[in-house]
């Protein structure tokens, strides 16, 4: 039996899907800044990658939490069909949402009963009126 292996789990303002079914993931980023809360609301994606998939039907749902408060900002659920043994799986998840709260907010992706990934998405305060995505390192 094969363990299923987490490729990515990623935050992006667009994803492009080639002829050749590649994905172009535009824009990753790891923070949103915002003058104020609420926030606006604000659309972006979540990209996943999953390796060695078992054959058959596999249920799963992706669940943006704020960290300190439990309050669920956005849940995406699906099925996910594979129909060769150790299959590779992209999905590809529009969101858009609003924050009520400055803070951390816990990405997570479970597959069945399992949680297979998860990761932090910062909500931080800015001095400008327009909501702006950064990525690590990103300054200004």
């Amino acid at each position: 039996m094969y363990e299923l292996v987490v490729h990515a789990l990623l935050c992006c303002d667009r994803i492009i899907t080639e002829d050749n079914g590649k994905k172009g993931l535009v824009g990753v980023f790891q923070s949103f800044q915002f003058a104020g809360m609420p926030s606006p609301g604000v659309s972006w994606f979540i990209y996943g990658s999953l390796g060695s998939v078992s054959r058959g039907t596999h249920e799963f749902s992706v669940t943006v939490t704020h960290g300190q408060s439990s309050q669920e900002v956005v849940t995406r659920s699906g099925e996910i069909h594979v129909a060769s043994e150790r299959e590779d799986v992209e999905l590809v998840l529009p969101v858009t949402c609003k924050f009520n709260h400055f803070g951390a907010y816990v990405i997570t992706l479970e597959v069945g009963d399992e949680l297979v990934a998860s990761r932090i998405l910062r909500v931080i305060s800015s001095s400008s009126s327009k909501p702006v995505r950064r990525s690590n390192g990103a300054s200004g």
